[in-house]
């Protein structure tokens, strides 16, 4: 039933989504994170073309700020409350130290990318949610509750990722909870039969790759 519904969830919620690992795998999660964040600074530069004056500018920063946020995460004479207060505080100084390296038309450019990579996002969201409905013949109700359900999903974990407060194995434990959570309202979603299915193509496709 795990299997079947890990990958429902997959699906429904497209690449947008971060898919919880378990603790076995956390290494691979952390590493997967890294080249991810590596290639989003890459596009990032080639999108807004910025010189290599910039790019060194943006990695000081960011050396700079992460040096100074690891150093209250490491404080354990500090309160949850203080280095949350303290962190929020570095962020908001980290943003503003590079708003400032960024020309006027770069931040205009880095709002338009954002907007068409959210609507990318939605478009891909919905087109996983349409070969759903034909492949495992979900009726209208259903195609309204995994929208509803992705939605849901979607926010929450866009939230999680926004929260700067949190470390690394407190997010790992949040995003574990709120896909047990995704998994749960998936499986009351679906038939028996469509979660067979599902099964039979999840073994499909692990046959291929093997």
């Amino acid at each position: 039933m795990k299997k079947i519904l890990s990958l429902v969830s997959m699906i429904a919620l497209g690449s947008s989504l971060l898919i919880a690992q378990p603790p076995a795998g956390a290494g691979r999660m952390q590493h997967g994170q890294m080249h991810g964040k590596q290639m989003m600074a890459g596009r990032m530069a080639k999108d807004l073309n910025l010189t290599e004056d910039q790019k060194a500018q943006l990695k000081k920063v960011h050396q700079e700020y992460g040096a100074k946020i690891k150093a209250i995460k490491d404080n354990d004479q500090l309160t949850q409350g203080d280095a949350r207060k303290q962190i929020e505080a570095l962020h908001q100084a980290q943003k503003a130290a590079s708003d400032k390296v960024f020309t006027e038309e770069q931040k205009a450019k880095m709002k338009d990318v954002q907007e068409q990579r959210r609507g990318r996002m939605k478009e891909e969201a919905a087109a996983n949610v349409a070969r759903m409905q034909v492949r495992l013949g979900l009726n209208e109700a259903q195609v309204a509750k995994v929208k509803e359900e992705q939605v849901n999903t979607q926010s929450k974990m866009q939230a999680l990722r926004n929260n700067k407060d949190l470390s690394k194995e407190q997010k790992r434990a949040q995003v574990q909870s709120l896909m047990k959570a995704h998994r749960a309202n998936m499986a009351s979603i679906l038939t028996p039969e469509q979660q067979q299915k599902m099964q039979a193509e999840h073994r499909g496709r692990r046959g291929v790759t093997k």
